[in-house]
């Protein structure tokens, strides 16, 4: 698409060039905030949330949400074709502006904006204006306090852009199309690296609990979530097998920690520092995720190996392997059902006692070294694999992003944009 439009500079950073005939104007020109509370009749309504993926639907019954029992004191109403607009703690806010598909009840903490004038105002149009901001963080720019907010009074003040309305709707109308486009293609790379992360996780439980030759004669191992095993091989304790290393770690003054950072592998919660309880580990060692039940619940990739200087945090446990292969202890340790060792409401961590009586199976040595890198090299191809889906996921939001930008400024005529399929070939390419 040509684009033969004359340019202006806007004089506002936050808006940039744009296009000559669009108009500059403060937002109270366009639009109004609208705050209804939702009163007695709440159960009328779903609620919705501001997500990275846009206004969605919560369930009201869920636990970790922070829905208050009752909503018809606090929530607000949400109209269908309103803009949600996070304007607190906007630094450390995911995602700050989303169109709202469907009338519900919001937190009463969002600016809820409805148009002055529908028939001037495209609200899909403005909607991807604001994502646009978002991602080049200039809600926060705009704001003027510690907190990174903006009030509504302040927001109204604000310039923003105003095309005809022909050339919003046609905005809207390509970027809902491309877009959608681009998220099915992303949507469709997110299955694919589930799925290869479950084959992931079948041949390494396969392989660490039957072997590689399928016509060994087998056993019940006796450990439910085991089920059966070569007969030759023998069910163990971590305990026996390998040595915690928790009480051998090598406190750090703060001297040497500053001229660690940055030289040394850090890991642990979330890479944060605990500038009291870290330690250094040198040698070939198995680390075991992070403490916290909730961790090894949700999540089967507790366990890493490493065989150099690493500096993990207090929440880790770490194991040198003794009677069976370094590699293969952390395969096992991966497959284990944690449910068995972090029991009990008042109990949020893998204990070192517990983790000691993890039961594993062990195989005779040779074959500990086969399976060790018969998984290695197959789980180097899966993880290569999941690699490349996951470099293609973000060349796909990259190119999202710069085509919301190149449209919403006008850098991309679609005044004349024909309903065209995006092509996966030229999605990547552009990227």
């Amino acid at each position: 698409m040509l684009n033969n439009t004359k340019f202006k500079h806007s004089q506002f950073q936050w808006i940039g060039e744009v296009p000559e005939h669009w108009k500059i104007i403060r937002h109270k020109y366009l639009f109004r905030k609208d705050k209804q509370i939702v009163g007695g009749n709440e159960r009328d309504y779903p609620v919705l949330s501001l997500s990275i993926k846009g206004v969605i639907e919560k369930d009201r019954e869920d636990a970790f949400g922070k829905i208050p029992a009752k909503y018809e004191n606090y929530y607000q109403i949400a109209k269908e074709n309103s803009i949600l607009l996070c304007l607190f703690d906007m630094d450390v806010t995911p995602r700050l502006s989303g169109y709202v598909n469907k009338t519900g009840i919001v937190s009463p903490a969002y600016t809820n904006l409805i148009p002055l004038n529908i028939k001037t105002v495209n609200m899909r149009f403005y909607n991807y204006w604001y994502l646009r901001m978002d991602e080049e963080n200039l809600f926060v720019q705009l704001s003027n306090n510690v907190r990174s907010s903006i009030n509504a009074n302040e927001f109204m003040r604000i310039f923003t852009v105003h095309p005809p309305m022909h050339e919003q709707q046609a905005i809207a109308a390509f970027l809902d199309h491309k877009t959608s486009e681009i998220d099915t293609l992303i949507t469709d790379k997110e299955k694919l690296i589930e799925l290869l992360k479950e084959q992931r996780q079948a041949i390494i439980t396969e392989a660490v609990t039957k072997g590689l030759n399928p016509d060994v004669k087998m056993k019940d191992s006796g450990v439910e979530w085991i089920g059966e095993v070569p007969e030759h091989w023998r069910v163990s304790k971590v305990k026996y097998i390998a040595k915690s290393l928790d009480s051998k770690r090598i406190p750090l003054s703060s001297e040497e920690r500053g001229n660690m950072q940055g030289d040394i592998p850090y890991w642990g919660a979330n890479c944060i520092i605990d500038y009291v309880n870290d330690w250094l580990i040198d040698g070939e060692v198995v680390l075991l995720g992070e403490d916290g039940a909730p961790f090894f619940d949700k999540n089967k990739n507790v366990s890493f190996y490493s065989n150099e200087k690493i500096w993990p945090n207090n929440h880790v446990h770490i194991l040198r392997a003794t009677k069976i292969h370094s590699k293969l202890l952390m395969y096992i340790l991966n497959t284990v059902d944690y449910s068995n060792y972090i029991m009990g409401s008042t109990r949020d961590k893998l204990t070192q006692s517990d983790m000691k009586r993890i039961a594993v199976h062990l195989a005779t040595p040779l074959e500990q070294q086969t399976i060790a890198n018969f998984l290695d090299h197959k789980t180097s191809e899966i993880d290569a694999l999941i690699t490349k889906e996951s470099t293609q996921i973000e060349k796909l939001k990259s190119y999202r992003q710069s085509l919301i930008y190149e449209v919403v400024t006008g850098k991309i005529d679609v005044r004349n944009w024909s309903d065209k399929p995006l092509e996966r070939s030229d999605t990547v390419a552009n990227a």
